[in-house]
């Protein structure tokens, strides 16, 4: 059985900051990038959990966070990640609704198409715990579907890529339409980063007059709120981490393309599965890095070339 080598991986962890001394939402963005990186940016459910736990325990109230609202709506999923750039599969145009959200269905043999977030479908969460996508045959809005996926699973259903996109088409042969986990809205990070993840409250966000900064309530489980930004509130932090690498082996019967993008994405995906079942929390995903623009190497060429050079210099 052949061995390759693989790149290595890199997560840069990033650590919050509880800061109890109530400021304005600009106020707090601009203590935050004086004295960490920026106001708290959120990718998912993990990091929530990391952000609530250093919250001061005996505070219930709001805290600022550093989604604000911004005036260019994008697509995203609801599970974080910024995948759309690498794969996407509509079929029809995705800004045709000049709307505050917008939500996506997708077509049984087809792609996706955008879709009024108050209409009903049956919907497919993803289970991180299965490792596979789940068809839940209730008719119920796009929020509603979020809520229960997120209560019974991990989240509603993100498709990254071709391989993930026919898992799903087979799940739902017999049924048209199905919620993904794919919407639009316009709000946006302090430090511009691309993270799609969202946790609003059941009634939120609300089209308020200048509403337009948002707080996690830490006695709402860490639910978010859309408020004036003239609010004094405390506020989170976030801090990057040192890179870390790691170089790692792999083997394989050499019938598979290592370098294929689904399977590379596979590989991704398991390592960092395992690393959640040691117990270790990531803030960001792990990443290859290339070298000479390969990531995975056999290592059987490695050996050869050296004897090749040997040889040579014999």
């Amino acid at each position: 059985m052949g061995h390759s080598l693989f790149g290595v991986s890199s997560p840069a962890p990033r650590r919050y900051h509880y800061v109890s001394e109530s400021r304005t939402w600009l106020a707090a963005q601009s203590y935050c990038r004086t004295l960490y990186s920026d106001l708290a940016t959120i990718n998912s459910m993990e990091d929530m959990n990391s952000l609530t736990n250093e919250v001061d325990p005996l505070y219930i109230g709001a805290v600022w966070i550093g989604l604000k609202r911004g005036t260019q709506k994008r697509w995203g999923w609801s599970m974080g990640g910024d995948t759309l750039s690498q794969y996407s599969n509509w079929e029809a145009d995705p800004n045709v609704y000049d709307t505050e959200e917008g939500c996506a269905t997708k077509y049984r043999n087809g792609g996706w198409f955008p879709t009024n977030c108050n209409s009903t479908f049956q919907f497919v969460c993803y289970s991180d715990k299965q490792g596979s996508f789940i068809l839940v045959s209730i008719y119920i809005t796009w929020r509603e579907a979020l809520l229960y996926c997120r209560t019974k699973y991990t989240d509603l259903a993100s498709i990254r890529n071709s391989t993930e996109h026919q898992q799903v088409s087979d799940l739902i042969k017999f049924v048209r339409y199905v919620w993904i986990g794919l919407f639009f809205d316009a709000w946006e990070w302090s430090d511009q980063g691309t993270s799609s993840f969202r946790y609003w409250g059941i009634t939120q966000p609300q089209n308020l007059f200048q509403a337009d900064c948002v707080a996690m309530i830490k006695g709402l489980s860490g639910k978010w709120e859309n408020t004036i930004c003239g609010r004094k509130l405390p506020f989170l932090c976030y801090k990057e981490g040192k890179q870390q690498i790691v170089r790692v082996k792999v083997s394989s019967d050499g019938n598979i393309n290592l370098n294929l993008q689904t399977v590379r994405s596979d590989i991704l995906k398991q390592i960092q599965q395992n690393l959640r079942n040691q117990g270790m929390n990531l803030y960001v995903k792990l990443n290859w890095r290339r070298n000479a623009g390969i990531i995975f190497q056999p290592e059987e060429n490695k050996v050869e070339n050296s004897t090749k050079r040997l040889c040579d210099e014999m």
